[in-house]
């Protein structure tokens, strides 16, 4: 390998082990490395892409809501930058708004499980694909439904969109309210919206991160890989993650991923047994 002199070495390992393990690198083909790398990246592009969708309704639930406040801005009396409304006024527009809300991120909280679980299948047969591993329907789902942390995907995703939920009503209320500046609305809703989508993305990372993690784990038992290389080429903003990037481990040892929620770190062979 090119920059072996990069490489370091877990604690743990023996003296013998290192030696074994540098006459590897010795003969580890870069381009081995590169394929590994150039896979991870179309693996996540690929789901990117897939989650375009939930990013779109994220965004035009965004613009229905301030399109929403707008209206009431021009309709309702401002003082002083902030509205003025009688008790049945705040009444009528709270209410009308909470429905909207709960309504909205109700169908949006079903819309990303739905795309998410899709997304998460195709990783999973992509990944398949790559290592040879052959799977019944029954055992990708079980792969793909496994609980991260104690949770499934689709509570996070409730959780997720229940927070930001409450977190936008909060916001109207206080607007309705006469606490929140009418010029500063906007970019309060702007941000909520903002967090919904970042949560979305981080979830559908750190699941392809698990289920990568797994199917590469499973791949080495059974071609008898013994040492892999940490690899935190796209977890860069991550000190812990890159405390570890270009370690040698025993596979036994290697941490397991995703490190972190959003963790985009990966392993790659370095010999065999």
């Amino acid at each position: 390998m090119a920059d072996n002199n990069k490489i370091n070495y877990d604690t743990e390992l023996t003296p013998e082990e290192k030696e074994e393990v540098q006459a590897a690198l010795n003969n580890l083909n870069d381009q081995d490395v590169q394929d590994d790398e150039d896979f991870i990246k179309d693996v996540y592009g690929q789901a990117d892409n897939d989650m375009n969708e939930v990013y779109k309704s994220n965004n035009e639930n965004k613009k229905s809501i301030l399109d929403k406040i707008s209206k009431v801005l021009l309709y309702y009396t401002i003082a002083n930058e902030t509205l003025k409304l009688s008790n049945s006024e705040y009444k009528s527009l709270f209410s009308d708004f909470s429905k909207t809300i709960a309504i909205m991120f109700k169908s949006h909280a079903k819309l990303t499980h739905n795309v998410m679980e899709n997304t998460l299948n195709n990783v999973a047969n992509k990944i398949m694909d790559k290592y040879n591993i052959r799977k019944t329907q029954k055992d990708r789902e079980k792969l793909v439904n496994q609980l991260y942390h104690g949770k499934h995907f689709s509570e996070r995703i409730w959780e997720n969109e229940q927070k930001v939920a409450k977190q936008i009503q909060l916001e109207i209320k206080n607007l309705l309210k006469g606490k929140v500046s009418a010029n500063q609305i906007a970019k309060r809703i702007q941000l909520r919206f903002n967090s919904n989508e970042y949560n979305a993305k981080r979830l559908a990372d750190t699941e392809i991160s698990r289920i990568q993690n797994e199917l590469f784990r499973q791949n080495c038992h059974e071609t008898g890989a013994k040492y892999v290389l940490y690899r935190a080429t796209f977890c860069r903003s991550c000190l812990e993650c890159l405390s570890h990037h270009n370690i040698t481990y025993k596979l036994e040892n290697a941490p397991i991923l995703p490190v972190h929620p959003n963790c985009r770190c990966y392993y790659s062979v370095i010999n065999k047994e």
